[in-house]
């Protein structure tokens, strides 16, 4: 299968550029015409940049794009929206790092600004999702307009994330399964290792699902009602794998509170068998504690048999403590 994606001259920090063709394949945007394909009406365009580079940051601080959009673009907000900018949409949405599986706090955003001919996108680190649907437009070579990138996006984007919540979920079921076996020495550690990974999801899906939402009401004109229709469609799977991560926090938490109660009562039973162990040998210690007084007059001191009865007597006493407590069914 061909490859679409080739090596450009990022002169403006541009990590791929495409002129998307609804009718043929797409087709690689050199960074020197992205300029006219910017000016031109007849081009649909998709440009994608890199914010750690300044060249690219330049670029985007004198294109030809609302300012809102602009601001959204370079700015350093990192809280989850969709709105209007212009006759565009601007939007900043939660992705995570190729390498979030080696630490879950490396989660990222893309910013973006999409109208009826050009998406424009950026990130500061590689993401998972966009890269994905880089990938997918370099291995099919088909192309579409703007808008239907932006759902493609969701929908890598809701893969992604879905594959995540699976692994987190499969973890769950290791972690329950090993404390309905009662063993709970290192899964409270491994629990509280899935509760922060959930957390820190759900600090990007529940924002995010608000932002998306917005998508559900009034569209701009210049939206067609199929990829309306598919831009909604995206978003609502989203919706359904923010109701998943919901799911798994409770769950979570109820395992949190099923460690906690099974420590409860593996402390409650050590301290109820101290408490009969004190029990049998209360009585015993009181007549070792008398016997072991160094005063006169004590029986069976001038007795070779003495320590046997005092033996015996422990002995009965002991048993006797066992019979009460049976009786009483507490032991």
């Amino acid at each position: 299968m061909p490859n679409h994606f080739t090596p450009i001259d990022n002169s403006r920090g541009l990590i791929c550029g495409y002129v998307l063709h609804p009718d043929r394949a797409l087709e690689p945007l050199p960074d020197a015409d992205i300029d006219d394909a910017m000016a031109s009406p007849d081009h649909h365009i998709w440009l994608h940049f890199n914010l750690a580079d300044m060249r690219a940051r330049r670029w985007l601080e004198h294109c030809t794009i609302p300012r809102a959009a602009r601001d959204a673009l370079l700015g350093n907000r990192e809280q989850m929206l969709l709105e209007p900018a212009g006759s565009g949409l601007v939007g900043i949405l939660g992705d995570l790092h190729h390498d979030f599986q080696d630490d879950s706090s490396k989660l990222g955003v893309l910013r973006l600004y999409l109208d009826d001919r050009c998406l424009i996108s950026a990130r500061r680190h590689p993401l998972k999702a966009i890269d994905s649907l880089r990938r997918s437009l370099d291995e099919t070579g088909s192309a579409c307009r703007p808008v239907g990138l932006v759902t493609r996006f969701l929908h890598h984007l809701a893969e992604t994330m879905g594959l995540t919540i699976t692994d987190t979920g499969q973890i769950l079921d290791r972690i329950e399964d090993r404390i309905l076996a009662g063993y709970l020495t290192d899964e409270g550690t491994h629990l509280g290792r899935a509760r922060q990974l959930i957390i820190r999801l759900r600090r990007h899906m529940v924002p995010q699902r608000q932002a998306l939402f917005g998508l559900l009401g009034p569209l701009p004109d210049w939206l067609t009602e199929l990829e309306a229709a598919g831009l909604r469609q995206a978003v609502e799977r989203l919706d359904m794998l923010g109701h998943d991560l919901d799911l798994l926090q409770d769950r979570a938490r109820l395992l949190q509170d099923e460690i906690a109660n099974k420590q409860a009562e593996r402390t409650n039973h050590n301290l109820y068998v101290l408490s009969i162990v004190t029990t049998i040998f209360l009585p015993l210690t009181l007549i070792t504690g008398v016997f072991g007084m160094n005063v006169g007059g004590l029986p069976g001191l001038q007795n070779i048999e003495g320590f046997w009865w005092v033996m015996l007597g422990m002995a009965i006493t002991a048993v006797c403590s066992l019979i009460l407590l049976y009786w009483k069914k507490l032991f």
